[in-house]
């Protein structure tokens, strides 16, 4: 809603302000049913629209969601 957005504006105005941070980014999470979709294809065509510098599909059967993952070069 438009009064939750504007408190969350200001919440973040107040952490630049305090020196808590310097920049935030406020996302919104968004959820669909989409039983159909394979979660690769979905990646891969989200990417191939928007690419970006980095970005990563790990499917892992039975990974905790917390899993760390590293990748050295």
């Amino acid at each position: 809603t438009e009064p939750e957005a504007n408190a969350a504006i200001e919440r973040i105005r107040d952490y630049i302000r305090d020196g808590d941070c310097y920049q935030v980014n406020l996302t919104t999470r968004l959820r669909a049913a989409a039983a159909e979709l394979d979660p690769g294809q979905l990646f891969f065509a989200l990417h191939a629209s928007q690419p970006g510098g980095f970005s990563l599909f790990l499917r892992e059967a039975g990974a905790a969601r917390n899993r760390v993952v590293r990748l050295t070069w």
